[in-house]
């Protein structure tokens, strides 16, 4: 991959768009048996993931992101590490939310050889404090 922070950058933008704008569409991006950690709670697979996602009550919302990292993590199966920091602000309040989100992207080969990258790993926490 060429530039990875390109990449990277590219992906967030996409992510935190659906986040506040559609989070049922990221069930889509995530891989089948991909595993998201929100606040301390594992779920497993693209269902309960997206279930997951769904039920997040935070309504109308803002997001801005402040630094972008991404790392190959494994070369052979070309793997991305993407950190993310940012914040969020929920409709209604004046304080934003300070956030922390790690993502491992696996590349998947679509059927017309195309290569696109799925979400296998995510973790996400609040800076609350």
């Amino acid at each position: 991959m060429a530039d990875l922070n390109a990449f990277a950058t590219a992906f967030t933008t996409e992510y935190y768009e659906k986040f506040t704008k559609n989070r049922a569409a990221l069930k889509d991006i995530h891989a089948e048996n991909a595993y998201f950690t929100f606040e301390g709670a594992e779920h497993h697979g693209r269902q309960a993931i997206g279930e997951k996602l769904e039920s997040l009550q935070f309504g109308d919302m803002q997001y801005k992101v402040s630094t972008v990292d991404a790392q190959l993590s494994n070369a052979q199966l070309n793997t991305v590490i993407v950190s993310v920091t940012g914040m969020f602000l929920l409709g209604g309040e004046s304080n934003p939310l300070n956030f922390n989100q790690v993502f491992q992207l696996a590349p998947v080969v679509g059927a017309d050889g195309s290569t696109s990258f799925c979400v296998f790993n995510s973790i996400f926490r609040l800076n609350l404090g």
